[in-house]
């Protein structure tokens, strides 16, 4: 009897478990948009993909654990809710860093200070772009390029020195 009892509260307590991993996933997504918004200077987004895996690895569990229940309609729901929930965050967040246009700023070897792309110049540098698609910014010493280029929405941007022999220097994040 005690046996069948546990086994009863193992598909619930998972339900919420992945029900509370669902609220912290929303939570967290709330936080980094508001980073965003702030215009941080930096945000991290490991505790998302953490949760997101973790989320998809107890829906799994509880999945599983509600066979042999009776009232396993409502388990279904909510834990299928949560399941969507995180496929389309992954889908979503995928689809953003596919899509995403890579730009490489080239500094001169160096060089410190705040660097600017003023972009959709008609008489700016003409774009550099490889095979491919990432577009190249060559910044100048004084530190302010003019680009033809327009300005891209969702972009991942790597910055490199480059010596006088033309060797880049990846510049790495503090």
């Amino acid at each position: 009897m005690q046996r069948e009892i546990s086994e009863m509260r193992k598909p619930w307590l998972l339900l919420t478990a992945n029900l509370l991993i669902a609220v912290l996933v929303v939570l967290i997504v709330y936080a980094i948009l508001n980073a965003l918004g702030a215009m941080a200077a930096y945000v991290t987004t490991w505790p998302l993909f953490v949760l997101l895996g973790l989320g998809f690895l107890v829906s799994f569990f509880a999945f599983r654990s509600l066979r042999g229940v009776r009232t396993r309609i409502l388990g279904l729901v909510l834990n299928g809710a949560a399941l969507t929930l995180y496929a389309l965050l992954t889908c979503f967040i995928g689809w953003q860093f596919l899509s995403a246009t890579r730009e490489r700023f080239i500094l001169p070897q160096g060089y410190q200070g705040e660097v600017y792309v003023v972009h959709s110049v008609p008489g700016g540098a003409p774009p550099e772009r490889s095979f491919f698609g990432t577009i190249t910014y060559r910044i100048p010493s004084d530190g302010v390029l003019l680009s033809q280029v327009p300005i891209s929405t969702y972009t991942r941007s790597e910055y490199f020195y480059e010596s006088k022999d033309g060797k880049l220097t990846k510049i790495e994040y503090a």
